[in-house]
């Protein structure tokens, strides 16, 4: 969806966190239809792996020229790097020197071992989106657990 929402003019790239980062691309990609089918093709290659570093994936998406923008779609709990909530806020204000807008996505249910950490990965989420003027959403996958 996000790909699809992308204009003439736009640029993006995208960056996997599991553990450590791999790109789409090592830049910022002009769109097109090519850009964007090329996209949609690696994103079906992708296989999910263990481990969430959400720190390393926006101090590196940060990082990049020129960005402005950086949408994050996660489950919000960080399991390798940075992995305490407040700090880890803290070292993506001090990444985002350029003010890019940060929107996050929170993907809320279930962890595989049965516990739920929505409550604190919404936080984290609700408040980097906060710290640069971007928006937060929450999609449900998994079970969702009651309030």
């Amino acid at each position: 969806m996000a790909l699809q929402g992308l204009r003439t003019g736009d640029s993006f790239d995208i960056v996997l966190f599991a553990g450590d980062t791999t790109y789409f691309d090592s830049g910022l990609v002009p769109v097109s239809p090519d850009a964007i089918e090329q996209a949609h093709r690696y994103l079906g290659t992708i296989q999910l792996r263990p481990s969430t570093n959400i720190d390393l994936a926006l101090t590196t998406a940060l990082a990049m020229p020129d960005v402005n923008v950086v949408v994050l779609i996660t489950d919000g709990v960080p399991t390798s790097g940075e992995t305490d909530f407040k700090k880890l806020a803290r070292n993506v204000r001090n990444a985002n020197r350029y003010h890019a807008r940060i929107d996050t996505v929170g993907l809320i249910g279930r962890n595989p071992d049965g516990t739920d950490n929505s409550f604190e990965a919404t936080q984290l989420l609700q408040q980097i989106a906060k710290d640069s003027g971007g928006q937060f959403r929450t999609a449900t996958v998994g079970v969702a657990t009651p309030d």
